[in-house]
């Protein structure tokens, strides 16, 4: 997976929602939590609320037949209220949560209908997770989404590894042969130190 398209994605997602509607009319309603530029402009108020924010995803690899890249993803919709409005605070959260829940909804009936959502791959709804977020700047409450995806990271056995390593001396250290990885053993070891 292309982390690109995983951020592509989500800014599809805020451009598109009708209440975050990200660059139209010169709004700013789309930010990755990560980027330290991106959270100065939204700091520097600038910022159109709702807005959706998305974190760069973590992951672990797993050997199934393929590669697999299993993920995490988290994405935050959050808004503005003024200070003290404590029962504004509470149906600002709500809005948020329903926005999010529109969003996943959105990657539900995609992923069911063609089986992935861009470079979300083996999505279950049944794994998502929220939380409502804030205060956060003072005046900034949301909804925070959580959700595990894999992808196929690569088959093994289509890569040609002595083709992607410089000193082709070590390169037979990690070979194919036919459809099984061949094992290191003690000899080759001992070259490597």
């Amino acid at each position: 997976m292309k982390h690109l398209n995983f951020i592509g994605l989500f800014e599809r997602f805020a451009r598109q929602h009708i209440a975050i509607k990200h660059g139209s009319g010169g709004r700013f309603a789309f930010f990755r939590m990560n980027k330290e530029s991106e959270m100065i402009l939204a700091l520097n108020s600038l910022v159109s609320f709702p807005c959706l924010l998305v974190q760069d995803v973590s992951g672990s690899l797993k050997r199934a037949g393929d590669i697999q890249d299993n993920m995490v993803a988290v994405f935050e919709i959050r808004g503005h209220i003024e200070p003290n409005d404590f029962d504004g605070i509470e149906a600002l959260r709500e809005q948020c949560k329903e926005i999010g829940f529109q969003i996943i909804a959105l990657i539900d009936d995609i992923f069911d209908d063609m089986g992935y959502c861009g470079p979300i791959h083996d999505f279950d709804m049944d794994q998502v997770q929220w939380e409502f977020t804030g205060p956060i700047n003072q005046n900034e409450y949301g909804c925070q989404f959580r959700f595990p995806f894999s992808n196929t990271a690569y088959n093994p056995y289509t890569i040609h590894l002595d083709d992607l390593f410089i000193d082709e001396h070590y390169a037979h250290l990690i070979d194919f042969d036919g459809e099984e990885l061949v094992d290191f053993d003690g000899q080759y070891l001992t070259e490597l130190e």
